[in-house]
């Protein structure tokens, strides 16, 4: 007895279903290597906004000392500004508000709030980025463990000098504008210590 073709014997369906399935695998992997470059790009933008933020949110004694002059806060203010103006697009949504965000983490050390002498390990870090055309969202979380200095304790209402777990959340919105990425807008941003009980 004659031996059926290979074609005859499995299912068609089968094999066309693997095929399309093969495709698809190979579009996505592609298109995921196309976005590589994009995707650094945007976290590079995350990265830089988390350095300026874990930088003054870490003032020394010294500085802290400084910037109790008024002028000298107002300086401090504006140089962010002038920091964070070539991450953001022209027309962009908030970089107001994201300077005022940092601003308020430097307000906490000069008012005697917050002061971290130390900062801890850096933990879960998490950096997720997801592009869209010419829009991305990246999302970064850290969380510093065991920072020590002294700060506001909410539970005990009162300051206390202790080693504390410092957490950082950060949201943006970018845009690419003429082939580069830009911030468009800040969704959040906050930089927040609580002692481990």
């Amino acid at each position: 007895m004659k031996k059926k073709p290979f074609w005859r014997r499995v299912n068609r369906g089968f094999v066309v279903s693997m095929a399309l399935l093969a495709i698809v695998a190979v579009y996505v992997l592609v298109t995921q290597l196309m976005l590589l470059p994009d995707k650094q790009a945007v976290r590079t933008l995350a990265n830089d906004v988390r350095t300026l933020v874990e930088t003054n949110s870490m003032l020394s004694e010294e500085e802290i000392a400084a910037l109790q002059d008024p002028a000298a806060l107002e300086k401090k203010k504006a140089d962010i500004r002038v920091e964070l103006k070539p991450l953001f697009v022209e027309d962009g949504a908030n970089l107001e508000s994201t300077a005022a965000s940092i601003d308020d983490i430097i307000d906490l050390q000069v008012n005697g709030m917050r002061l971290i002498e130390t900062r801890g390990e850096k933990k879960d870090n998490s950096v997720k980025c997801q592009i869209d055309q010419d829009v991305a969202t990246v999302s970064v979380y850290c969380r510093y463990e065991k920072s020590q200095g002294k700060y506001w304790d909410q539970k005990l209402e009162e300051m206390v000098d202790d080693y504390m777990d410092e957490y950082m959340d950060l949201q943006l919105v970018c845009k690419k504008v003429d082939g580069t990425w830009k911030i468009y807008r800040t969704n959040l941003l906050s930089m927040n210590a609580y002692r481990n009980y």
